[in-house]
């Protein structure tokens, strides 16, 4: 079995709790004291096998690393690691899945080496919130009710609110902000712009 590692928790001891989001499965597997974790780092995709006990919970066996090229890079790596962290928790709660979320990695992973990796984040990100449906309002301000202007401030979730809500939070064009929901892209966005959307990801999916 093949799957990206998106969360790693210390438990008893040297003992590991480690989270992996297959092609259809979220999996938390055991993995004991003793055993070799030097491969097991976030962001890694690995082959693995699950061996299950009644007793305990599954255990993880039989790694090896699914190497991509951009992990020399630390900063690429970085960028990485924390998006599959902030969809760990997006999808904490779930065993069975779509395999979207793991093709949706699977398409990062192969694009991160030629691409930047913040814009390359947005645009997964694109994808997820787009095959979510997602409904953003582009009238009304999430916080107060009142009329959006021609500039919005955006809020964990990217939720829409006004600028006097929320005078100091990361603010853009709105039409700049829907075109990168319908399109996916980045390629009209600016620095600021990137730098501003890729900040407010990190509150949380």
């Amino acid at each position: 079995m093949e799957g990206y590692i998106l969360a790693i928790i210390k438990s008893t001891r040297e003992d590991l709790i480690v989270r992996i989001l297959s092609k259809h499965k979220m999996l938390t597997l055991y993995r004991f004291y003793g055993a070799r974790h030097s491969i097991l780092y976030v962001g890694r995709k690995i082959d693995f096998e699950v061996e299950s006990n009644s007793l305990h919970m599954l255990k993880l066996r039989n790694i090896m690393h699914l190497n991509h090229n951009f992990e020399l890079d630390l900063e690429k790596m970085y960028v990485w690691q924390r998006y599959l962290g902030l969809l760990n928790r997006h999808l904490e709660d779930i065993s069975e899945c779509s395999s979207f979320y793991y093709d949706l990695l699977e398409f990062g992973a192969k694009a991160l080496l030629k691409q930047e990796a913040k814009s390359l984040i947005l645009q997964m990100h694109a994808k997820l919130l787009n095959y979510e449906g997602r409904d953003f309002n582009a009238s009304e301000c999430v916080l107060c009710e009142e009329p959006l202007g021609e500039v919005v401030a955006l809020t964990q979730g990217f939720n829409l609110a006004c600028t006097k809500c929320l005078p100091k939070s990361f603010s853009l064009q709105k039409k700049h902000f829907f075109k990168y929901l319908q399109s996916g892209s980045c390629l009209h966005l600016d620095e600021h712009e990137i730098n501003g959307l890729y900040k407010t990801l990190l509150f949380g999916i």
